[in-house]
């Protein structure tokens, strides 16, 4: 992949705007074959214009002029680099250049988009809080601070990670304390990681703050996914009587949302609650309903075998 493609394009834009600016001011003095090269670099970086020859022959021209110690060039270089997805070459080069003080209006920016590229394309996982932090910090708003820790989750997806996840939540809602979707999202985390009485925690304070919605559009199917999640908790914690409530409760938000249903999930942890408590023919009536609907209904078969 492409470190400018990787990194967050907040941050990848605002230095590629400063790479711009500073090729712009820079190439004037230079001879008309560098002065070449700092187009090809301006059109990649402003226009995305790939010339494969171009780039290799740019290389070729910087190293016969030699590049040490000579900040601009060893830029140039490394845009070069990136360009041909030698990205862990472009990143060294990149280091080097941040070292100069060329770079010094924007050195705390280019050392976040060295981290930031070194987990993400070159998928050096263990800068995972490193690289959170960063992105929480510094360039996150209310609006995207949920996407920005699902893509980073759905990048790292792995069990070992939880922690590291349940730590960056715990930050994230101190920093937004009245975001329901950072909650949503630390059960579903604290779900991956069995904690399931967090998980019950996370999911009632989502249903506490949907229930205060209730002019949203989505109000019964917002509420029908927190009882359903809320439901899950509690038949892992293998508190029936509460799974078949708040299934009973969510089925009744269901019922009265129009556009969007929670679907079959939810019948599954009725059938299953129901199962554990006795009630084989009233679970055999939903499993049932279930194949009617779908004959290969995985979830379903399973519960037929258990019956």
């Amino acid at each position: 992949m492409s470190l400018f493609v990787d990194v967050y394009e907040v941050l990848s834009n605002r230095l590629k705007s400063e790479f711009l600016g500073l090729i712009e001011r820079e190439k004037g003095v230079y001879d008309r074959s560098i002065r070449r090269i700092c187009d090809v670099c301006k059109n990649y970086i402003g226009y995305g214009e790939l010339r494969y020859d171009k780039m290799e022959d740019a290389i070729s021209r910087l190293l016969e002029e030699g590049i040490q110690g000579k900040p601009f060039l060893t830029l140039l270089y490394a845009i070069l680099h990136e360009s041909l997805d030698e990205d862990e070459a472009a990143l060294e080069h990149l280091k080097s250049f941040a070292a100069s003080d060329m770079a010094s209006p924007f050195r705390n920016e280019l050392a976040d988009f060295m981290t930031l590229g070194r987990f993400a394309t070159l998928e050096d996982y263990n800068l995972l809080e490193e690289a959170a932090t960063i992105l929480m910090e510094r360039y996150s708003t209310e609006e995207d601070i949920n996407d920005i820790l699902s893509n980073l989750y759905l990048k790292v997806e792995h069990d070992e990670y939880i922690p590291v996840f349940q730590r960056l939540l715990v930050r994230a809602k101190e920093k937004y304390p009245d975001n329901v979707v950072l909650e949503g999202f630390e059960g579903f985390i604290n779900t991956k990681g069995k904690d399931y009485r967090k998980a019950l925690e996370s999911f009632m304070a989502v249903k506490d703050k949907v229930e205060q919605d209730k002019e949203n559009t989505y109000f019964h199917f917002n509420m029908a996914t927190a009882w359903n999640n809320i439901a899950g908790c509690y038949l892992k914690l293998g508190d029936l009587a509460a799974t078949l409530v708040s299934c009973e409760t969510a089925l009744q938000h269901e019922q009265q949302s129009e556009d969007y249903k929670v679907g079959p999930a939810l019948l599954y942890k009725k059938a299953e609650a129901l199962l554990l408590s006795g009630e084989k023919d009233q679970a055999s009536v939903i499993v049932k309903l279930l194949l009617d609907e779908n004959a290969q209904d995985e979830k379903a078969l399973e519960l037929k075998g258990m019956l």
